[in-house]
């Protein structure tokens, strides 16, 4: 209901603009040059899809276009959020996708092993997710996280599975 209200003030917004152009136009020169910005807003509010080559112009001027082929930037909130309010198979899918665009980056290899601990899975495929990140991490630093996530994983699974400790390493 509120995008059909939406939708019914955007036009009857590009109805008043095109109203106000017409008026506007009928005295003068100046008149006339007036109502071509009322013209080009009445346009636009009544056909939005106008708007799509003016984003793209005016990204592309900024640089913030991202261009074919372009990885996306790293953010794990909306993961973080899934976890957060316990949608975890969704956020479980949101961590492969980080992973596919950015496989150099630890953090979300470290966060999916925690989060695979914490629903008990395997200890198996706590160790799959750690190899996968351990041939992709080039740096010390990130190597060294992964295994740190890995202990952590392993030291809060709520239940051992098939005898193994939660704290063996």
């Amino acid at each position: 209901m509120v995008e059909f209200h939406r939708d019914l003030l955007r036009r009857i917004g590009g109805g008043v603009f095109f109203a106000l152009a017409f008026g506007v136009s009928q005295s003068h020169l100046f008149g006339i040059l007036f109502s071509l910005p009322l013209v080009a807003i009445g346009a636009l509010l009544l056909m939005p899809e106008l708007t799509r080559p003016v984003t793209w112009m005016i990204d592309a001027l900024m640089g913030t276009q991202p261009g074919r082929g372009e990885r996306p930037p790293i953010d794990l909130r909306l993961a973080r959020f899934y976890v957060a309010n316990e949608r975890l198979d969704e956020a479980l899918e949101e961590y492969a996708r980080v992973m596919k665009w950015h496989p150099g980056i630890s953090e979300p290899y470290e966060e999916t092993m925690i989060l695979l601990a914490r629903t008990g899975a395997p200890r198996k495929e706590i160790d799959r997710v750690r190899q996968i990140a351990l041939r992709r991490m080039r740096s010390p630093e990130a190597r060294h996280a992964i295994e740190s996530a890995r202990r952590r994983a392993l030291e809060t699974r709520p239940d051992p599975v098939n005898g193994d400790t939660a704290h063996r390493a």
